[in-house]
């Protein structure tokens, strides 16, 4: 409930691909890194950009935060 309230444009944008993906609007991948199937998330480098994503795996999503994490520290 707490992330809904401190994340509204990142919840609109799941809303959204959830939305999209039910309509057959989104189909999802297979992740774009290890090209596995199973527990697929749709990543989103820019929220505002809702329908773009891309399709990672959960180990792979995670990595990925990571890496932007590390990237915006050194800003």
């Amino acid at each position: 409930m707490r992330w809904r309230l401190n994340n509204p444009e990142k919840r609109l944008a799941h809303q959204a691909v959830q939305t999209a993906i039910r309509n057959g609007k989104l189909l999802k991948k297979p992740c774009e890194i290890c090209g596995s199937l199973l527990n697929i998330h749709a990543h989103h480098d820019d929220y505002c950009n809702q329908l773009n994503v891309i399709w990672l795996c959960h180990t792979h999503h995670m990595e990925r935060h990571e890496m932007l994490k590390a990237r915006e520290a050194k800003l």
